[in-house]
């Protein structure tokens, strides 16, 4: 049986700058996503309207925390966020003493903590100066794993205790035991190495989610499209992006049967043919389902 193939459509052309961190909300039946250089909250809400939260501070990742409110990890700090006010209560502060990095991709995991990464944004090429982390209410965060240039890719099996993340620069999606209340992770393995075989891809990943069979879905930054990984590594599905920066995914709707992909104009000037879609949040309906993020415990 060959791969599967199918294609995206514009839901919203919000113009980011970098999108990422589509997280779907059940409870309110809502998307939202952030756009972490224009600094920005995207709510896409019930009944189809876009609305849009200045921020103060760049928003890299973030989960829905129990009573609405979301953990948030910004620039260099995790915080808690009203998204309809814009308050913000900062928690703790996150790699102060490294100027070289600012946080990036985050996930809930599925027993009330915020997982979440940092990358090295000053060098050229990006250095291993970035860690994952595992934050919880009472502890705060702690590092468990370190040396890493660009902390993307994290989501967890459905049971909740493997979880997948990767380095973007060098193309490669680790899956390693999960260690439930500390986050510790034991035995990682390469699942997907830097050199996948997918079909003209020369991209790198960045933001998954996990569908309810395990499957990975991984955005293919650079590559203009989503790559679909049994729990095995196998490559069996891929959705095109009519874009080249698809930066993260998630599954959403009320039936959690939507795929959302959030892209990016980064690094794109306006006279460039691909940036006026570029920067859109695209969805697509692949014929499978999601698992419902599970609250932040705050």
């Amino acid at each position: 049986m060959g791969v599967r193939r199918m294609t995206a459509a514009v839901v919203v052309e919000s113009g980011d700058e970098l999108g990422e961190c589509p997280v779907w909300d059940p409870v309110r039946s809502e998307l939202l996503w952030t756009d972490i250089h224009g600094r920005r909250l995207h709510r896409l809400t019930s009944d189809g309207v876009a609305v849009e939260l200045a921020l103060d501070d760049r928003l890299c990742s973030f989960a829905v925390a129990g009573g609405g409110d979301l953990v948030a990890a910004f620039t260099k700090r995790v915080a808690r966020l009203d998204r309809d006010t814009g308050a913000v209560r900062e928690l703790h502060g996150v790699e102060i003493d490294l100027a070289a990095t600012r946080c990036n991709d985050g996930r809930p995991d599925r027993h009330g903590g915020f997982v979440f990464g940092t990358m090295d944004e000053q060098h050229d090429p990006h250095q291993p100066l970035g860690s994952f982390y595992h934050w919880d209410v009472d502890r705060g965060p702690a590092v468990i794993h370190s040396g890493v240039a660009i902390a993307n890719g994290l989501c967890f099996s459905p049971d909740g205790l493997t979880i997948h993340y990767a380095d973007s620069p060098l193309a490669t999606i680790w899956q390693a035991r999960y260690e439930p209340g500390s986050g510790q992770v034991h035995e990682a393995r390469v699942l997907v190495g830097p050199d996948p075989e997918i079909p003209g891809d020369t991209g790198s990943p960045d933001g998954s989610a996990v569908d309810e069979s395990g499957c990975i879905w991984n955005a293919r930054w650079g590559a203009w499209g989503i790559a679909r990984f049994t729990p095995d590594g196998v490559l069996d599905t891929i959705v095109d992006v009519p874009v080249p920066q698809p930066s993260a995914v998630t599954f959403g709707g009320d039936d959690l049967d939507t795929l959302f992909i959030t892209t990016a104009r980064e690094h794109m000037s306006p006279s460039d043919p691909r940036y006026e879609l570029s920067g859109a949040l695209f969805a697509v309906t692949p014929g499978v389902t999601g698992i419902a993020d599970t609250p932040v415990r705050l």
